[in-house]
């Protein structure tokens, strides 16, 4: 008879993380959203969000910023932002874990768990999936984490390029004397992309510490 086994382990943060590993048999109710419909929904407003709160309005401020009697300004402050395609070539090792962020307490003093709550996958969206796929993990089993993991450094190294590209059009703000714009790009580049990089390095941390701390985790 089909089972579903539960793995819980202590980590050092003394949370508990639970991992449900379903059969492969089994499948989720029938009735109800999907994950896979919650997800593209999820998705879509976080694409239309980013457009609208991100990329319109810098769009927006070169525009106005262009001076055709000093074209070279606002293209030396283009230049620099493009700079931040450099964040593709980081190392690998500029993404793995250092020992206080193993510990997790700079994260957890920063805010970084309440944020993950309001993120794609995070705690709000796992309460509404499992309303439809009760047990449901979105990560269940070692695989799954190492999986995971290499997804988090991919988000983060877009989230550094998209920071970076942030920062010219914040110094060319205020040196042009409008305020408003530069505070606007100083909160927006913060939620979206400062703390979302934050929270990649948060959770790939949690996972090494979970690999490390309980080797007896099924792997999928």
């Amino acid at each position: 008879m089909p089972t579903v086994f539960e793995v819980k382990t202590k980590i050092p943060d003394d949370s508990v993380v639970s991992t449900m590993v379903k059969p492969a048999g089994s499948a989720p109710p029938a009735t109800g959203e999907t994950r896979e419909v919650v997800v593209r929904r999820a998705q879509a407003v976080r694409t239309v969000v980013v457009a609208l709160s991100w990329i319109l309005p810098i769009l927006i401020f070169w525009y106005r910023a262009w001076d055709t009697s000093r074209p070279l300004v606002p293209l030396a402050y283009l230049a620099c932002a493009s700079v931040s395609i450099a964040a593709a070539f980081f190392p690998d090792s500029y993404f793995r874990p250092k020992a206080f962020e193993l510990r997790g307490k700079l994260y957890d003093a920063m805010g970084v768990r309440l944020f993950r709550r309001f993120m794609m996958d995070g705690d709000y969206m796992n309460r509404r999936l499992r309303r439809t796929v009760p047990g449901y993990r979105f990560i269940a089993g070692r695989d799954c984490m190492r999986r995971f993991e290499a997804l988090t450094r991919a988000n983060e190294r877009g989230h550094l390029m998209w920071f970076l590209s942030g920062l010219p059009p914040t110094v060319y703000a205020v040196a042009s004397g409008w305020p408003k714009f530069a505070a606007y790009f100083v909160v927006v580049n913060i939620l979206l992309n400062l703390y979302p990089i934050l929270l990649q390095r948060y959770t790939r941390a949690r996972i090494c510490r979970i690999l490390r701390e309980a080797p007896q985790l099924p792997l999928d």
